[in-house]
């Protein structure tokens, strides 16, 4: 059993100098994050190299004048590291590694000095042994360990501020997403909004299925963190949008799978993460990570293996294999509510709600968005659809409510927690095996702006589902989804028709948002860290 940091911190205390005073200066833990960003842009991390760079990101260990100038003729210093992939500099040089695991510090300097520890890797455990000697027979004038680990790669979830928005913009194929991006700017603001044309992508518009942003975070040092996935292949796509906008120092990039076997469950779009719960007394401060699929059919197992090895977002998996796409983001989100006890609400698709919502509509009113696009003209040709009611209700049966009853067992949610959506799906036709893909926009396919002291701000497609089609305000289904929103969120009900809703995304999977750092997983997830 590995064990985590709380307990390394409490061996490094037991471990104090028994000559009061001169290594007690030292810190009991120096938690960093590993140096996986490129800050001089040669296409290699930083942890590759032996090299110091202005910006790299090392976490520094002072030690005190005294202890410093107390090393001299008669007394010596000695230095053990512990643990594998990390370094220790000083003087801009390499002094103990995997390799070298001892070392002595220099005698007869003068002043404070600076000892700056690296780490290659997430997630890496160590100590550094200080022990100082009288020379003449070796004896102990004191000790001090000092417990070491690097930071895991932590997802963002909903909670955590908006910092930046990201969209393609589509200048091809004789379609235009203009109006969305005109609507996300109008909320979110130009300074805060990175346009990307596609062009130069082909025409690609799917910047969530490519990108998934997280942080590391250490004790002085933190790190945004970019999982690229591997939808795209050889350059193909938004291969390499991560590097072409988002590489540099400060950021780090990843990637986990082999392009070659790629399946639509490996984009983006099928990764999501809970808001911080507390499931059966364990609390999860930085939430749950989510992703979509089944035993035969799931996305590429090494991802899923290092997320589970990142262990303070312990994983799990809803069943999203019913859908043509498979993402999670088609029929769930996390929105969030600082009225509700747990600061957020669980969004998911609803048939029943659905039904419920038709069904007090006047059944002939027309529907002309839907009439070439989906084959109906009226409220009652979609209730007179037998084979749709039946498509809907065997989907809540067999995927909708058993995610529910995952998300209530693995996420402690209640139903008082849950906000059911009045959506439906439709037959997606054989060339998709008759899976589902969504009817009405995929109204819970949304883009959370919540930035700091900013308020909330929901980003959702536009559902058209009136005669009017400029006219927002006489859609009904905009305003049961407003009657449904937690209390205090601005709704922005954006036009995704014919570049995302026709193409089987909405405008979550259109966008990808930076978001703040979370708190200290050092400390609020320690319990989360003890391995088998």
């Amino acid at each position: 059993m590995r064990p985590h940091f709380a307990l390394l911190i409490t061996l490094a205390a037991c471990h104090q100098s028994v000559d009061e005073g001169v290594l007690d200066a030292l810190p009991e833990a120096l938690i960093g994050v590993p140096n996986l960003d490129d800050d001089d842009g040669d296409g290699n991390r930083d942890a590759w190299q032996d090299d110091l760079l202005d910006d790299d990101d090392l976490s520094s260990l002072a030690l005190p004048a005294e202890l410093v100038e107390g090393v001299n003729k008669r007394t010596a210093l000695n230095l053990t590291l512990s643990g594998s992939g990390i370094r220790v500099y000083h003087g801009g040089a390499v002094v103990m590694d995997d390799e070298t695991a001892t070392w002595r510090f220099p005698p007869d300097q003068e002043g404070e000095a600076e000892l700056l520890v690296e780490f290659t890797d997430y997630h890496q455990t160590g100590s550094l042994t200080l022990e100082l000697l009288k020379l003449k027979d070796d004896s102990a004038l004191g000790s001090r360990t000092v417990a070491l680990g690097s930071a895991p790669f932590q997802m963002n979830h909903h909670l955590q501020a908006a910092e930046h928005l990201y969209v393609m913009q589509l200048n091809g194929w004789d379609m235009s997403n203009a109006s969305m991006i005109a609507g996300l700017t109008e909320v979110v603001g130009e300074d805060n909004l990175t346009v990307i044309p596609s062009g130069g992508y082909q025409q690609d518009v799917w910047i969530q299925d490519e990108l998934e942003f997280g942080h590391l975070v250490g004790m002085d040092t933190e790190m945004n963190m970019v999982l690229d996935s591997i939808r795209c292949s050889n350059g193909d796509c938004l291969d390499d949008v991560p590097e072409d906008y988002l590489q540099g120092p400060g950021t780090a990039l990843d990637t986990y799978g082999r392009k070659l076997y790629t399946n639509s469950l490996d984009s983006f779009g099928n990764l999501e993460c809970s808001p911080p719960v507390t499931v059966d007394g364990v609390s999860y401060p930085f939430g749950r990570i989510y992703f979509g699929g089944s035993p035969s059919y799931h996305p590429a197992e090494e991802l899923f293996g290092v997320l589970v090895d990142q262990r303070v977002q312990a994983p799990l998996q809803p069943d999203s294999t019913w859908l043509c796409v498979g993402h999670v983001d088609e029929y769930m989100a996390f929105l969030p509510d600082p009225a509700s006890p747990k600061g957020f609400r669980f969004a998911i698709t609803d048939v029943d709600a659905a039904y419920a919502f038709l069904e007090g509509l006047d059944p002939e009113s027309a529907l002309p968005k839907y009439t070439s696009t989906h084959g109906y003209a009226t409220v009652g040709e979609l209730l007179d659809d037998q084979a749709l009611r039946a498509l809907n209700e065997d989907a809540q049966a067999d995927y909708v409510d058993p995610t529910v009853a995952l998300f209530k067992a693995e996420l402690g949610l209640e139903e008082s927690d849950i906000i059911r959506l009045p959506l439906l799906f439709e037959d997606a036709g054989p060339w998709c095996d008759h899976t589902a893909i969504a009817l009405m926009p995929g109204l819970v396919n949304l883009a959370v702006w919540n930035p700091e002291g900013g308020g909330t701000h929901l980003l959702i497609p536009d559902p058209f589902f009136r005669s009017d089609l400029a006219d927002q305000s006489t859609d009904p289904l905009i305003a049961a989804f407003d009657a449904l929103m937690p209390a205090g969120s601005e709704t922005h009900y954006l036009d995704d028709w014919d570049v995302y809703h026709e193409m089987m995304g909405e405008v979550h999977c259109g966008t990808n948002i930076r978001r703040a750092p979370a708190g200290d997983w050092w400390t609020e997830a320690a319990h989360l860290m003890e391995v088998e």
